[in-house]
């Protein structure tokens, strides 16, 4: 094959990615995927990016991971916001599981299940199937420590980012922001 040959299906691969990508943002927005409801799912970079669309309703973006000592301490906030705001936001967790734990991603989602089910969280969650770099980069993360939390408006505009656990004052300007 030659090198013209080879970049013709190099850039032939592209569309089909590309496409691909456009095809599944759209089904997710326009809910012809099955998207989870609760829970724990192992999603690519296109799966987090169509479950984090903006929606008809603001959206609190969580990341963190059971590994995490901060995240521990952070995650009964985050719960009591999803109760809360039922209604009124969205809260969705992206576990960074899959950065420190090298068991396959059927194990790691059946792993935060079982954390997620002892530590009463019903908020929906889903674990980041891919690299550290790849998901900063993907979501444009201002940095890359967990826990991050995210208050993104219904127009994709993001409100305010909360670097580290979330303390009362936090909370209260999180319900704020919200209304």
């Amino acid at each position: 094959m030659s090198w013209v040959d080879d970049l013709k299906e190099r850039w032939r691969a592209l569309d089909r990615r590309l496409a691909q990508d456009m095809l599944r943002s759209f089904e997710a927005r326009s809910g012809r995927v099955d998207m989870p409801q609760g829970g724990v799912r192992s999603l690519d970079l296109v799966g987090v990016r169509a479950l984090l669309e903006p929606g008809a309703l603001p959206l609190i973006e969580h990341h963190w991971a059971t590994w995490c000592d901060a995240c521990l301490e952070d995650l009964p906030r985050v719960e009591e916001l999803h109760v809360r705001l039922t209604g009124r936001a969205r809260v969705v967790g992206v576990s960074w599981e899959r950065f420190a734990d090298a068991r396959l991603a059927a194990e790691v989602v059946g792993h935060v299940e079982q954390f997620q089910h002892a530590h009463g969280l019903t908020f929906l969650n889903a674990v980041f199937d891919g690299g550290h770099d790849a998901l900063i980069r993907g979501l444009s993360l201002p940095v890359d420590t967990i826990p991050i939390t995210r208050v993104v408006d219904r127009d994709g505009g993001v409100l305010r980012v909360f670097h580290g656990p979330l303390d009362d004052e936090d909370v209260r300007q999180l319900l704020e922001l919200l209304g």
